[in-house]
C-alpha cells in the first residue's frame, strides 16, 4: 500500500506472481505456515467466543465460511456472509407461506398484500406478524441485515468491523439455536422432534 503525489492510495500486491514462480513459491509457502503457526492460538480464541451452531434451516456451506472467515479475523467477510445465511433464512420461511388469512376471515395471497418483490423487511415484518418468527428473532435479523448492509454500500461514518462481526455472529447463532431448541432436543446423541402437547 502507497500514497502516489496527487494523494491516490494504491494497493500493490505482487505475491500472486510469487506463488506462480517456482523459484518463489517454497520461499512463500514457509512464510505462510510460519504466520499460520503463529496465528493458532488467537484463531482458537475467537473460535470459544462463539456459540455452536446446530441447524437444518441455512446454507450450511455459507454458515461454515463464516465460522471460518471468524476464525481467521477477515471481519468483513464475517459480515458479508452472516447477511447471506440471515437473507437465507428468511427466504426459506417467506417462501412456505403462500396465503394469509385477514382478520375477517379472507385469504389473499400474500404477493397481494405485499407486492411481487417485496424487500427483506417487508418479508421480516411480515413472518414477525404471522408469528413464524419470534419479535426478539425479527429484531436481531433485522439488526444483521442493516450491518450487512452498511458494509456492502460504505458507511460514511467508520465502523469497528471486528466488533460487528462478533455482533452478527452471536445474534445469527442464537437465532439458530433458540430456533432449534423450539423445535428439537438431543436425546442418547440423536436429534429428535420434540412432541408437541395438544
Amino acid at each position: 500500500m502507497g500514497e502516489s503525489k496527487d494523494g491516490t492510495t494504491w494497493l500493490v500486491n505482487f505475491l500472486p506472481n510469487h506463488a506462480k514462480d517456482k523459484r518463489f513459491r517454497s520461499g512463500l509457502e514457509n512464510t505462510l505456515k510460519e504466520e499460520l503457526i503463529q496465528d493458532v492460538p488467537e484463531m482458537v480464541s475467537r473460535l470459544a467466543k462463539l456459540d455452536q451452531i446446530i441447524t437444518c434451516e441455512v446454507e450450511i456451506d455459507f454458515t461454515r465460511e463464516a465460522m471460518r472467515a471468524f476464525q481467521f479475523g477477515l471481519w468483513r467477510a464475517v459480515i458479508a456472509l452472516v447477511g447471506v445465511v440471515s437473507e437465507s433464512l428468511i427466504e426459506k420461511l417467506f417462501s412456505q407461506i403462500t396465503t394469509i388469512k385477514l382478520a375477517d376471515e379472507k385469504v389473499i395471497q400474500k404477493n397481494e398484500l405485499l407486492g411481487e418483490r417485496p424487500t427483506v423487511q417487508s418479508k421480516l415484518a411480515f413472518l414477525r406478524l404471522s408469528g413464524i418468527i419470534e419479535e426478539n428473532h425479527y429484531r436481531k435479523l433485522l439488526k444483521i441485515w442493516k450491518l450487512r448492509s452498511d458494509y456492502v454500500h460504505p458507511p460514511k461514518k467508520s465502523r469497528d468491523a471486528e466488533k460487528d462481526s462478533f455482533e452478527v455472529m452471536q445474534m445469527l447463532c442464537s437465532v439458530l439455536k433458540e430456533r432449534f431448541d423450539k423445535e428439537y432436543t438431543i436425546k442418547q446423541g440423536k436429534i429428535v422432534k420434540k412432541l408437541i402437547n395438544t
